[in-house]
């Protein structure tokens, strides 16, 4: 008969001090969170459905959702516990990301934007700005964050969180301005048409 064989937590990954109790209430807290996320998305498109209320437009969604999250996150009571319960940053590490953190919903608004104009190029089969602007995206993140480097570097105060997010958002951006470009240019030809 095989020997059974349990499986066992990789502990070389946990930092010493950390136990596993420590390990399991983050993981517990952040299962919460994801919880009452859901329950509270839940509740409103509930309500929206019983109201029938009209789609409020994309930009006001991204602005009011990013924009009461990050209110909610960063300047409430919740802020310590998402931080450290949650998310199990604690001390120095918290100081680090913080700022990078705040940034990172700029960053996701610029992403949605290319991603939604990405969908509607992709949808009307005009594909050949999408191969134009995913190069330029990543030649100016490199572009940026090369340069920020370089710069903070001789500083000595080096945040290598915030300069990759920056470079990201510009990256973003750009796309997002080269795709509404194109997609401004296909309005225009189909109204000549």
């Amino acid at each position: 008969m095989a020997d059974r064989q349990t499986s066992a937590v990789n502990t070389a990954a946990i930092p010493a001090g950390i136990s596993s109790v420590e390990i399991n209430k983050v993981l517990r807290n952040t299962y919460m969170l994801l919880g009452m996320t859901l329950a509270f998305s839940a509740v409103v498109a509930g309500l929206a459905m019983v109201m029938n209320a009209p789609y409020p437009g994309f930009i006001p969604v991204l602005i009011g959702f990013f924009g009461l999250l990050g209110f909610i996150l960063f300047n409430s009571p919740l802020e310590a516990f998402v931080l450290q319960d949650a998310m199990g940053l604690r001390g120095e590490l918290r100081a680090y990301c913080l700022p990078a953190l705040k940034l990172a919903f700029l960053m996701a608004a610029a992403w949605a934007y290319s991603a939604l104009f990405r969908g509607l190029l992709a949808g009307a089969q005009n594909t050949t700005m999408l191969a134009v602007s995913g190069l330029s995206r990543i030649a100016v993140a490199v572009l940026i964050a090369s340069l920020g480097f370089v710069f903070a570097g001789a500083n000595g105060a080096v945040n290598g969180a915030v300069i990759g997010i920056i470079a990201w958002m510009a990256g973003y951006g750009l796309e997002a301005v080269l795709l509404a470009l194109q997609l401004r240019r296909m309005d225009r030809r189909a109204k000549q048409v």
